[in-house]
């Protein structure tokens, strides 16, 4: 989670610091209803959906940014960035569907190093991290009898090799750059997964030298038992230096650094043309964060988050790695989870991977209500102008990022992974679970049926819907303006606001893949034909695929002309081999590529199925890689 303030994040700290004042005129056992109803995260409460809220009666919902799932004898432990009055927030299940807060417990007064915790006295307490190290900044205007006071976001916890509890968390700290705020991250000890957490150290354990620090720690025990830290220094906050995630092997108490460790690069962002300026031409856009690193099947997967995390636009997606330490690489560019409101994932991020009792791989993310995106509120902060929030609740923004636990699976020959079900239940009543996607003219077994699944389960395709279900008609030719919408759903829908004149002149504003055709123009994949138009309804033939994807790819260099044997007077030809060299296409059983012939929708399928592994997607090469 990008650590940029704004004024609504500074407006929800005054309406905690109004709200948590008002409650120290409580009695020191209040009554069950006296903490107001929404944001607190009061003990031994269901988590729930909005749906199922009731006024008055003080369950939890909403509000569990940056999840982390740590699973132990059959329990999942999920922890959150401070909210609900509590430094770390903890929700705990069985089944994964069903949620209760941490149940309420009297913490030392003191902490092993001597300092006073600061909410001991509440009545209703139950953080996970009593008290931070002392390093880490404490909020201002807090009131310290109900809350826990930092600023703590992101953590992470695993179990060490002596027996302990690791928390990494990361906090705000002196800025050493004005106007620039700073985390840094740091390890906290516990003797069960919910707490009391405590780190007594006087100094963070990483800050990076990044001017903003470093920020998202994620813990990650491997099959060996080795533990690691990863994390991401800070970099686009202050618009300074590129975003990295970087990782290192911790000693078995997880207390210090693994002797004979060092640290590592495993993915940066490469985006950034210049200081200060940013190219938004990937679903990424300038940003990489949360790392999540999870061994599954066989294959270590780390798992990341793209955008700002607070928009619509913030995302997940994943890179393949050799082992814990690297390399890793971006197997696919279109993200696992992104904006969709079939499943009421609003600008889902912050993910955590994690294999279930059952050896499924599961994905825990905090999702957006789309209309609060932001925790947005009037410029004025006057919350009782617009609609009150949830009802009766004097919160009107707190509660907009929900737990949401996905299924991920592999799809295709190379096991691309894919989310048919993204979420296992939805935030509001009016929102069902739709069903996985699936097509009534296409079955397993059929040509590329799994590609296709993998693009429909992206959001790369939709089909069409009838009355008798969705369709994809797999033998249908693709239409160039089909095309341009595939090319840029694949490169993860960036963010792109189209013009409002049409560069073709048989292109109208109002066509179905307007904004889709002119980003393809707008990052130079297609110039159109010389008479200016683009002939969005035509059929497009396999030589001029070839062309498209070869340029979406960044038009790498290549000396290639080992294409087919028919091809050798085909404009393409350099394309044709290149996609050839990358096995996006094999030709056909005699050898031949037939240039002209039209592109049908299974095909298109396995095309982009196999080019979203070989190379960056983008239309030209990253800036700075």
């Amino acid at each position: 989670m990008s650590s940029v303030a704004s004024p609504a994040r500074t407006f929800r700290r005054w309406l905690i610091a109004v709200l948590t004042g008002v409650l120290t005129l409580l009695t020191a056992a209040p009554a069950a209803n006296a903490y107001p109803d929404g944001p607190w995260i009061v003990p031994n409460k269901p988590y729930v959906t909005t749906g199922q809220w009731v006024p008055g009666n003080n369950i939890t919902i909403g509000d569990l940014a940056d999840p982390n799932v740590y699973a132990e004898n059959g329990t999942y432990y999920a922890y959150g960035t401070t909210g609900g009055g509590r430094n770390v927030p903890l929700i705990t299940s069985k089944d994964l569907k069903n949620w209760t807060t941490n149940q309420r417990y009297t913490p030392p007064k003191t902490s092993p190093d001597g300092r006073q915790v600061l909410n001991a006295g509440d009545y209703y307490y139950n953080d996970a991290l009593a008290l931070p190290g002392k390093w880490a900044m404490r909020q201002g205007s807090c009131n310290t009898s109900v809350s826990g006071c930092y600023d703590i976001w992101a953590p992470s916890v695993e179990k060490a090799a002596n027996g302990k509890y690791v928390m990494a968390y990361a906090a705000r700290t002196t800025s050493t750059v004005n106007g620039v705020n700073r985390f840094c991250i740091g390890l906290a000890q516990g003797d069960k997964p919910t707490g009391p957490f405590f780190d007594t150290s006087s100094t963070p354990f990483v800050c990076s030298d990044d001017p903003a620090g470093a920020i998202d720690p994620d813990l990650y025990k491997d099959a060996d038992g080795k533990l690691y830290l990863y994390w991401k220094n800070e970099g686009n906050a202050s618009k300074a230096t590129k975003t990295n995630l970087w990782v290192r092997e911790l000693n078995s108490s997880g207390t210090g650094w693994a002797a004979g460790s060092t640290q590592r690069s495993l993915l940066e962002t490469s985006v950034m043309k210049k200081t200060g300026t940013w190219d938004t031409q990937t679903w990424e856009e300038s940003v990489i964060e949360n790392p999540s690193m999870v061994q599954w099947q066989g294959k270590h997967y780390l798992f990341y988050s793209g955008s700002q995390y607070s928009t619509l636009d913030y995302r997940t997606g994943y890179a393949e790695c050799d082992s814990a330490t690297g390399p890793c690489r971006r197997v696919s560019h279109t993200p696992v989870l992104s904006n969709d409101a079939t499943w009421g994932l609003g600008g889902p991020g912050g993910s955590n991977a994690f294999e279930d009792a059952s050896g499924q791989l599961r994905l825990a993310t905090a999702a957006w209500r789309f209309e609060r995106a932001g925790y947005e509120t009037r410029a004025d902060g006057n919350c009782q102008a617009e609609a009150v929030f949830f009802e009766n609740s004097t919160a009107c923004v707190s509660n907009q990022r929900f737990l949401h636990i996905g299924t991920l699976q592999k799809f295709g020959p190379n096991g691309l992974l894919a989310a048919p079900k993204k979420s296992e239940f939805a935030w509001s009543a009016s929102v069902k679970q739709p069903a996985p996607v699936s097509f009534i003219d296409f079955k397993a077994g059929d040509t590329f049926y799994n590609e296709t699944m993998w693009l429909a389960h992206t959001g790369v395709t939709a089909g069409w819907s009838i009355p008798a279900g969705r369709q994809y008609r797999p033998l249908a030719n693709v239409e160039r303006g089909a095309m341009a919408a595939f090319m840029y759903r694949l490169a993860g829908s960036p963010k792109f606001t189209p013009p409002a004149q049409s560069p073709f002149s048989d292109v109208p504003t109002n066509h179905v893949f307007y904004k889709e055709i002119t980003w393809l123009k707008s990052v130079g994949i297609t110039t159109g034909y010389r008479d200016g138009t683009f002939r969005p309804e035509d059929a497009i033939n396999r030589e001029s695929m070839a062309a498209f994807m070869y340029r979406v790819a960044g038009s790498p260099a290549t000396n290639s002309t080992s294409g087919f044997p028919d091809t050798r007077t085909s404009e393409f030809q350099k394309e044709i081999a290149w996609i050839k060299d990358q096995s996006v296409t094999r030709g056909y059983g005699d050898g031949t590529f037939r240039p002209s012939d039209p592109v049908t929708r299974d095909v298109m399928a396995a095309f982009m199925y196999r080019l979203t592994q070989k190379t960056p997607l983008m239309a030209k090469p990253w800036p700075g890689a």
